[in-house]
C-alpha cells in the first residue's frame, strides 16, 4: 500500500514536470506558461507564438528555429539557450536573462528588450532593425517592414558578438556594449532595397512613425570593435564619440 501511494505521488510529479514540456512542443500556439520550468528541453522548431512564458525557465533549452513572435518572454531565464534562426518579432524580453544565448541569424525586429541581459551572448549577424527582406517567415503584415527596431535600451551587451548584426533603428540608449564586437554591424539600413524604402514611407505616413536611425546616446561603448560598421547621419552615439575615429564608416 505504502509502495503505491509513492509510486503514484512519482507518477504525479512527473506529470507535472512533463505537463508544460508537452503543452510547449505540441500546442505551444499562444499556450499560458508563466513561470514554467523547461531547463534544456528539446523544442527544435516549436510553434510558440504569442505564448506566455513570463519567468518561465528556459535555460539551456534548444529552440533554434523555434517561432516565438509576439510571444510574453519578461523576465524569463534563457541563458545558454540555443536560439539559432528563432524568430522574436515582436516579443516581450523585458528585463530578460539571455547571458551566454546563442543568437546568431536570429529575428528580433520590433521587440522589447529593454534591460535585458545578453552579456557574452552570440549575435552574429542577427536582425534587430526595422526592414526585414530575406524571404520566408517575416511574421508582419506589412510586407516584411516593421514599424520599429528592437528597443535594447539599457540592455547588458557587455562582450557579446554583434558582428555584421542588423541594428538599423534599434534603440540602444544606455546599453553597455564595454568591449563587444560591432565589426561590420549595420546602423543604416544597407539591407533595405529601394522598394522596401518607399513602402516604409508610405507605412510611416499611414501610420505615423518616423524613419529614424540607431540610437546609442548614453551607450557604454568603451572597448567596442566598430571596424567596418556602416552609419549615417541619422545614427546617434554618446556625446563626444567620434565613430569613424573607431572604425566605424560614414555612409552618406
Amino acid at each position: 500500500m505504502i509502495l503505491a501511494s509513492v509510486m503514484l505521488v512519482g507518477v504525479g510529479l512527473l506529470f507535472v514536470r512533463l505537463r508544460p514540456y508537452c503543452v510547449a512542443k505540441y500546442r505551444g500556439q499562444n499556450a499560458d506558461l508563466r513561470g514554467a520550468t523547461l531547463l534544456l528541453a528539446p523544442l527544435v522548431a516549436a510553434d510558440l507564438r504569442g505564448a506566455n512564458l513570463t519567468h518561465a525557465n528556459l535555460r539551456g533549452a534548444n529552440l533554434v528555429e523555434a517561432d516565438l513572435d509576439r510571444a510574453n518572454l519578461v523576465g524569463a531565464d534563457l541563458g545558454h539557450a540555443r536560439l539559432a534562426r528563432v524568430s522574436l518579432i515582436g516579443a516581450q524580453l523585458h528585463g530578460a536573462s539571455l547571458l551566454g544565448a546563442d543568437l546568431r541569424d536570429a529575428i528580433l525586429m520590433d521587440g522589447d528588450m529593454r534591460n535585458a541581459d545578453l552579456h557574452a551572448s552570440d549575435l552574429r549577424r542577427a536582425n534587430f532593425s526595422r526592414a526585414f527582406s530575406r524571404s520566408g517567415r517575416s511574421g508582419l503584415s506589412t510586407g516584411g517592414l516593421a514599424r520599429c527596431g528592437a528597443n535594447l535600451r539599457g540592455a547588458n551587451l557587455r562582450g557579446a558578438d554583434l558582428q555584421d548584426a542588423r541594428l538599423w533603428g534599434a534603440n540602444l540608449s544606455g546599453a553597455n556594449l564595454h568591449g563587444a564586437n560591432l565589426r561590420h554591424a549595420d546602423f543604416v539600413g544597407t539591407n533595405v532595397s529601394r522598394g522596401e524604402w518607399d513602402h516604409l514611407r508610405r507605412l510611416g505616413r499611414r501610420f505615423g512613425f518616423a524613419i529614424t536611425g540607431t540610437n546609442l546616446t548614453g551607450a557604454d561603448l568603451i572597448g567596442a570593435d566598430l571596424t567596418g560598421a556602416r552609419c549615417n547621419h541619422r545614427t546617434r552615439w554618446p556625446d563626444g564619440f567620434d565613430p569613424v575615429k573607431h572604425g566605424a564608416i560614414l555612409v552618406r
